[in-house]
């Protein structure tokens, strides 16, 4: 699935719209060959980036190609017990979001009055915090189950699996927040809020 948003202070609302303009927000969600080739062939797209960011066990990183930054993070699956990966592209006049499964937090995004697509830094800002509150939720209520079955004295057999599956989900978190930080340092010292940014972002606010 592909879709384009978009959203200016003047709009009280996201509004989808048909097409590609200056300030959209794309989001991509297990697209097929064909949007695939949309991303590659019509918005020139690195392609080993694209297929990347629909392989789950991609590590969070920053790839920075021509006048596109790709940002790879981890984001919860839809059944809250695995990480998928998450690749955000900013481009010269769009913000692109892809996923193999439809991220928690796309739905918050899509309603949330706050979220300016044509305020590129602020969009990014904003995905980074909604996943974020999300990672930390699942990282409290893991650690929470953890202890509790950690305190039985007896544990049953399922019990025994539920433990090994949390610690083994919050081997991930811990992983993918150490990365994630490193992502977070690689964008202020190369991004840098240029000023090519922010024409970009303002040109249509």
């Amino acid at each position: 699935m592909l879709k384009f948003y978009k959203r200016t202070k003047k709009d009280s609302k996201l509004n989808e719209i048909n097409k590609l303009e200056v300030g959209t927000w794309i989001n991509v969600e297990n697209p097929d060959e064909n949007e695939i080739n949309y991303l590659i062939d019509e918005l020139k797209l690195d392609k080993p980036n694209i297929l990347a960011g629909l392989d789950e066990h991609e590590i969070p990183r920053v790839d920075i190609e021509d006048n596109e930054t790709y940002i790879f993070i981890k984001t919860l699956s839809p059944d809250k017990i695995r990480l998928s990966t998450l690749l955000i592209i900013l481009g010269e006049s769009y913000i692109l979001t892809l996923s193999k499964n439809r991220p928690l937090f796309v739905d918050e995004l899509i309603e949330k009055t706050t979220f300016l697509t044509t305020q590129k830094l602020k969009s990014l800002i904003t995905i980074f915090s909604l996943n974020s509150k999300l990672s930390e939720s699942a990282t409290l209520n893991a650690v929470k189950i953890v202890q509790q079955k950690k305190n039985l004295d007896e544990l049953e057999e399922k019990d025994v699996s539920s433990l090994l599956e949390k610690e083994i989900f919050l081997n991930n978190l811990v992983s993918s927040f150490y990365h994630e930080e490193i992502v977070y340092h690689k964008l202020v010292k190369n991004v840098k809020l240029r000023s090519d940014y922010h024409q970009s972002i303002d040109m249509v606010a």
